[in-house]
């Protein structure tokens, strides 16, 4: 028994310094909060199959550059767009050339015009949860500027806890932790990676076959106002300064809303799907309106553009891979709807 333990303990007594030296040199523990410090998947050049989430007649292609972007920009200095929100921005499952923002810069191309379209999308991340990387993140980039701002929202908007701190500099110990180490941030990099490479149709994102559900056209929530008023109420205010720091940068936020894939319309009548318990697809439905309601208020008191998508655009099964997700071919279509909407900027 003893010999174990004596071998750990030399062991972690070897490691321990290197750990340290690695941190000190690598880590942000003595500088102030950088790129190097976020957990951001950057510098990343990967192929992968679309496994079982659609059928492709190719591999998919994800790249972002050293600076945590996607998409069709060339000049740090000369992005007309920057696009924010969560994995529905990210697209990690969706090609280079075939993501909505490549998709919108292309039929602006046909116009004749050269429209820079970069993507800050982050899986996981809420647009309200941008607000402290808006300076932290994008306004720290060398020569940074963006005309507009476009924020888009997701489901993930309305589950955001109210409570929770998105400071890019927590006080907490595992904030810190997770903002400072460099064995942390190496470790989510090769995580990423490896999940980018070899896990395509595993974790969050999943086939979903609309079809094999079963339908109702009654929910589980009985006062929908009210379900999250508090998560209103926190978005409603982080929003805002979001939008304060975009305009203090000289550029214009742009809202668009979206749909989750959980209800239709069937000779007339709001079905949606069925869950034993909780919100289902009638509640999804209910809530998204009162989300979608408040935030075109919102867009509309601090003078942004204002682009209501959850009702306007409407995504077939094909269109999508899961209730929030978009294959290629929906993709395309939100691009050329966006285009539709933003054509008279440029």
């Amino acid at each position: 028994m003893k010999e174990p333990v004596q071998f750990i303990m030399r062991l972690t007594l070897f490691l321990l310094p290197l750990v340290i030296i690695f941190e000190v040199t690598m880590g942000g523990w003595l500088s102030a909060q950088d790129l190097e410090q976020m957990a951001l998947i950057r510098n990343e050049d990967v192929y992968y199959d679309s496994g079982k989430l659609y059928p492709s007649d190719h591999k998919i292609h994800y790249k972002r550059d050293r600076y945590g972007l996607r998409g069709p920009y060339v000049d740090l200095s000369n992005i007309d767009i920057l696009t924010i929100g969560p994995s529905t921005v990210d697209q990690r499952y969706i090609s280079e050339g075939e993501t909505w923002q490549d998709r919108l810069a292309q039929r602006f191309a046909t116009q004749g015009k050269q429209v820079a379209v970069a993507n800050g999308g982050v899986d996981g991340f809420s647009v309200s949860y941008f607000e402290p990387y808006l300076e932290a993140w994008f306004y720290k980039l060398p020569n940074f500027h963006a005309k507009y701002v476009l924020l888009y929202f997701g489901a993930a908007e309305a589950q955001t806890h109210p409570e929770r701190k998105i400071s890019v500099s927590e006080n907490s110990i595992g904030e810190r932790i997770k903002q400072n180490s460099a064995v942390f941030f190496y470790s989510v990099g090769l995580l990423g990676t490896l999940q980018s490479k070899y896990f395509a149709s595993e974790g969050t994102h999943k086939h979903i076959d609309l079809s094999t559900y079963s339908w109702t056209p009654v929910g589980h929530v009985e006062d929908y106002r009210n379900f999250h008023s508090e998560r209103f109420q926190s978005f409603n205010t982080r929003v805002r300064r979001l939008v304060d720091t975009v305009r203090g940068h000289g550029a214009r936020a742009i809202f668009v809303t979206t749909a989750r894939h959980t209800s239709r319309f069937s000779e007339g009548r709001l079905l949606g799907i069925e869950t034993p318990s909780g919100p289902n697809g009638i509640d999804d439905y209910h809530l998204n309106e009162v989300f979608t309601e408040k935030a075109m208020q919102l867009c509309r008191e601090t003078d942004s553009i204002c682009i209501d998508m959850a009702h306007e655009l409407i995504l077939g099964n094909d269109d999508v891979y899961d209730f929030d997700h978009s294959t290629p071919s929906g993709a395309e279509k939100i691009g050329e709807f966006l285009h539709t909407k933003l054509q008279s900027l440029f």
